[in-house]
């Protein structure tokens, strides 16, 4: 196959060969966070987490993204960047006018029973610190 044409963009990408076949990539999130679930399930969580900062950059709304990067961050044991993408995943829904998704919930919840004591407290004390600084309004 040669390709003769290539149109597009950095998300759709229009190949067309010398008989005329066209063929089209479109680079979605959704197709990104199945890249980025397959990589967590095979222990790659660099690699997962490159594809979730892909799936942000297609789409800063696109809420388990951050979700998914709150999970990989906490099996890092990388509490803080946990808690941010947290946050991300919650200002989401608050600036939708939503209440927090059931899978916020579910993850939060699944963090708590997870966690040893003294690992805890420290979780506990980044989301106290983060939900200070949306009440005040400083993110």
């Amino acid at each position: 196959m040669k390709i003769i044409s290539l149109f597009g963009n950095r998300n759709k990408i229009r190949l067309i060969d010398e008989k005329g076949l066209t063929v089209t990539y479109e680079d979605t999130p959704e197709k990104n966070y199945i890249k980025a679930l397959t990589r967590k399930k095979i222990n790659d969580l660099r690699g997962a987490l490159l594809y979730c900062d892909k799936i942000i950059e297609l789409d800063p709304f696109f809420q388990k993204s951050y979700i998914l990067k709150m999970k990989i961050f906490f099996e890092l044991k990388d509490y803080q960047s946990s808690m941010f993408n947290l946050l991300d995943a919650v200002k989401i829904d608050l600036d939708k006018g939503k209440d927090l998704s059931s899978e916020i919930y579910d993850t939060l919840l699944n963090v708590f029973e997870i966690l040893p004591k003294e690992e805890r407290d420290e979780f506990i004390e980044y989301f106290r610190y983060f939900k200070r600084l949306i009440k005040n309004d400083l993110i």
